[in-house]
Formats: C-alpha cells, sequence, structure tokens
C-alpha cells in the first residue's frame, strides 16, 4: 500500500537547535502561525520581499509547541504535517522550530542580540501588530523595533489583517470551525480546511452494515470541527477519491468516548490500515445524531453518499 501513503509533495527545510544554521544574513519572520490563515500569508508575503531588497535568506521562526496551548490550552488547529505542507505550499524554504521550554526566559535583549543577531545573522524581523516576546511576554513591537535598532537591524510590523470587518485569527478560525461555518473558515484560510493523519484499525462497525469506512484518531490537542457528516475529499498517494466523513464519538452504533474522523469512501475497496490520508472538508451535510435503529443509520448513509454524488464535492 505504499502507493496509497499520502506525501507532503514539498516541505521546507526545518532547522532545530541540534542543527542550527549559521546564515551571515537573514530577514526572520517570527509568530505561531497555526492555521497558516491569510493573515499569515500576508506576514510570509512581506518576508520574502524583504529578504529579496537586502539580499538575505528569508527564514521563519516558530515553535515545536505553541506557547498558547501550553499556557492557555488551546486547540491546534494544523498538526505539523498540514502546517509544513501549508509553509511549502506559499513557497517557504527554511524555518527554525525552536523549543519553547529552552527559549521561554530568555529577556527580551538576550532573544534578540543573542540569539537572533548573532546565531542568525538577522537583519530584519517581521511580525504581526499583536506580536510579543522575552520572559513573561514582556516584549512588543515597539521593543522589538527598539533592540533591532540597537543591533544594527530593522523590525518590519504588520498590522493584524481584517476581512468583511472581522479580523482574522487563529482563535476566531477555531470559533467558526467548531461551529461548522466550512465557508467562512475558507475564505479566511484561503483554503479549504484539511487533515493528514494515518488511517488506524477500527471495530470494523462500518463493513459489519455495509459501508466500510477508515478511522483517523484526532490528537488530543488538536481543534475538531463541529460534530457531524462532511462531504469530503480523501487524498492517497497519486489518487483523489471522494467520501462521506462522520466526525464524532458514532452514538448510534458505539458511542466513543473519543472523537474520530471516519470516512466511507465512495468507489474503493481495500485494506489501507497503517496508510497516511489527507482528507479535505468540503462541506457539511448534517449534525451528527442518535438513529434509532441500524436499519435508520444505513438509510440515512444512502442518502448522505447521494447527497455527496449529487453536488456534495463542489
Amino acid at each position: 500500500m505504499a502507493e496509497l501513503d499520502y506525501k507532503i509533495k514539498r516541505i521546507p527545510h526545518v532547522y532545530t537547535r541540534e542543527d542550527l544554521p549559521l546564515q551571515a544574513k537573514t530577514v526572520i519572520a517570527i509568530g505561531n502561525f497555526d492555521g497558516v490563515h491569510l493573515g499569515h500569508q500576508m506576514l510570509l508575503s512581506r518576508l520574502s520581499e524583504e529578504a529579496k531588497n537586502r539580499d538575505a535568506v528569508p527564514m521563519l521562526f516558530t515553535f515545536t509547541e505553541n506557547p498558547k496551548v501550553l499556557l492557555f490550552g488551546a486547540k491546534y488547529l494544523l498538526g505539523d504535517d498540514d502546517r509544513m505542507e501549508a509553509f511549502a505550499e506559499l513557497g517557504v524554504e527554511s524555518v527554525y522550530r525552536a523549543e519553547y521550554a529552552y527559549l521561554h526566559d530568555f529577556s527580551c535583549e538576550e532573544f534578540v542580540r543573542d540569539f537572533l543577531v548573532k546565531r542568525f545573522g538577522c537583519v530584519c524581523t517581521v511580525v504581526g501588530s499583536d506580536f510579543r516576546f522575552g520572559k513573561g511576554r514582556m516584549g512588543d513591537p515597539e521593543t522589538m523595533k527598539a533592540l533591532m535598532a540597537q543591533n544594527g537591524g530593522d523590525c518590519v510590523v504588520l498590522p493584524q489583517l481584517e476581512k468583511d470587518g472581522k479580523k482574522i485569527s487563529s482563535s476566531y478560525i477555531r470559533r467558526i470551525l467548531g461551529e461548522g461555518k466550512l465557508d467562512e473558515v475558507e475564505s479566511l484560510l484561503g483554503r479549504k480546511h484539511s487533515f493528514i493523519l494515518p488511517i488506524r484499525e477500527g471495530r470494523h462497525l462500518g463493513r459489519k452494515i455495509g459501508f466500510p469506512t477508515i478511522n483517523q484518531i484526532p490528537p488530543a490537542d488538536r481543534m475538531l470541527p463541529r460534530f457531524g457528516v462532511y462531504a469530503s475529499k480523501v487524498e492517497l498517494g497519486d489518487r483523489t477519491l471522494y467520501g462521506v466523513t462522520n466526525i464524532g464519538i458514532k452514538p448510534t452504533v458505539s458511542s466513543e468516548s473519543k472523537p474520530v474522523f471516519e470516512t466511507h469512501l465512495l468507489d474503493f475497496s481495500g485494506n489501507l490500515y497503517g496508510v497516511t490520508a489527507k482528507v479535505t472538508l468540503l462541506k457539511f451535510l448534517r449534525k451528527e445524531r442518535c438513529f434509532s435503529t441500524l436499519e435508520e443509520l444505513k438509510e440515512q448513509i444512502t442518502r448522505d453518499i447521494e447527497a455527496v454524488r449529487e453536488g456534495g464535492t463542489e
């Protein structure tokens, strides 16, 4: 099944503290970049522009773990594979993934002078207007500007991007994803919401009722879309299939204690355990519900499949 394993087509070169790059001259964009939404894309576009103007190497600086997840219990919009694929599609070639535990006690001065300038040769940083850094999050964009100037560099600060009068933020996208508003999520991400996860063996309950499924288990720290049934596109290697994806706890057949992404693939049969699949949510079809009988469930799944075939893939 190796030929059906989804592979990210192109990924940036990812550096860590163990293989720290020593660049003579870099421009660095700093942020969590969860979601890689339109605001992040604007920042990355400016990164490329500033690096080109300075004949410098553009680099994205982010964290192995999002501080907002660690400190405030937020949920990730994207997993690592999803985020790296989004970076690559935007032309990002180099990413430094910092360990939050290693950096969180750095003062603002130490972070800029000893880390950005001395280790990376940074001549310019690109940050958003809500950027915070240094021990206790004491530093803001004005602090970054002053410290970069002291070290012979610049700092470009970009305002928070708005769409239809609303500020684009990962926290807002999390909320509307939880409400199942896929069209609005797409308008803020600049692409449809998707997830790249391995396929795990389930309890074969779908197969027993005539609708075999692939099962993917979302990590506990992942933001879940609204529980319900979606039309979906599934990429397996070079193959693209369509399907019906249920996100939830399957109350009729099993009442799972943990949420599962469960997809019935149209026009496909085969064992895909251990294979990685990319599932893109195309359209919210209906909320998850508990049916009185298995026969009612089967009839509804048949209607869901018909809805996908009749236009749910558009």
